[in-house]
């Protein structure tokens, strides 16, 4: 069973390195661990790998938590050379290595972190009526998902 990441922020990083954030699909977790966060190109803007330094920007930049916690989104967190944003603060134009990856934060962490308060909201819930991720958290919470 997978295990629940620190809260975002809270890990130390190497001395001189920056913490950063960036805002992906949830079906980019593999590739991110084995590869790291790759540069491309966006829709808009030049290419390179976006970040934020704050968790809070990053989240409101997903469409906020409500957002965040309804879709297929994830949250990097990631620790970079703070030289790499002196042209931009938000954009790294190379790629970021997996061994710079924090955490994944996927959005039924959160959920699982209140704990016995989640499971008190949803316990006389029908199942059906729940979210992907309340049924993640639901299932974590109560040692069933082997999968996360």
């Amino acid at each position: 069973m997978g295990l629940i990441p620190d809260l975002p922020g809270t890990k130390k990083i190497p001395p001189g390195m920056v913490r950063r954030f960036h805002v992906t699909q949830k079906e980019n977790l593999e590739s991110i661990l084995m590869n790291g966060l790759e540069s491309h190109q966006c829709i808009e803007g030049p290419k390179g790998v976006y970040s934020w330094s704050k968790w809070e920007d990053a989240v409101r930049y997903a469409g906020g938590f409500n957002a965040l916690f309804n879709n297929a989104s994830m949250i990097v967190e990631f620790f970079d050379n703070p030289e790499n944003y002196k042209w931009h603060t938000q954009i790294n134009a190379g790629s970021i290595p997996s061994s710079q990856i924090i955490d994944m934060h996927l959005p039924w962490h959160e959920l699982a972190r209140e704990g016995n308060e989640f499971l008190e909201d949803v316990k006389d819930i029908d199942r059906k009526l729940l979210s992907p991720n309340e049924i993640t958290a639901y299932e974590y919470l109560m040692g069933k998902s082997e999968n996360l």
